[in-house]
């Protein structure tokens, strides 16, 4: 009964801004590129969600291993440090910088360090779809 307490009252607001967000859309006849009503968010989720699907298919993997490399290296760095102290002593100024950067500073720097593109092939573009929807 405690879970209805904790849980019940964020998922009614939730629903109610999502109410409200598809009647503002509707009743104030925002244009759909400005403001997509939340209807056709899921309308184009569904027709899109095999590329959606191949898109965090894709996603997960990379970080699944960024995550097990980053871990992998890091331990192994760390065990090299504690073993030579030249290296340790090197390395605190690398990782202070890089501790005091803010990731959305770090975002730009690491997307022009190493490559940005997708594995995904473009089968069908999303955009066409939704451009020949709205005409």
């Amino acid at each position: 009964m405690k879970w209805v307490r904790n849980v019940l009252p964020p998922v009614l607001v939730g629903l109610a801004a999502i109410v409200a967000w598809e009647l503002t859309v509707k009743l104030g006849r925002i244009a759909p590129f400005i403001l997509p009503a939340p209807s056709a968010i899921w309308a184009e989720l569904v027709e899109q969600k095999q590329n959606v699907w191949e898109a965090a298919l894709a996603s997960g993997t990379n970080a699944l291993i960024g995550l097990a490399a980053g871990s992998i290296m890091g331990v192994l760095f760390a065990m090299a440090a504690s073993r030579f102290r030249p290296l340790a002593e090197i390395s605190i100024p690398f990782a202070a910088v890089i501790s005091a950067l803010p990731i959305i500073a770090l975002a730009p720097i690491l997307n022009n360090m190493f490559e940005a593109t997708s594995s995904i092939p473009a089968a069908s573009s999303p955009r066409s779809s939704c451009s020949s929807r709205s005409s």
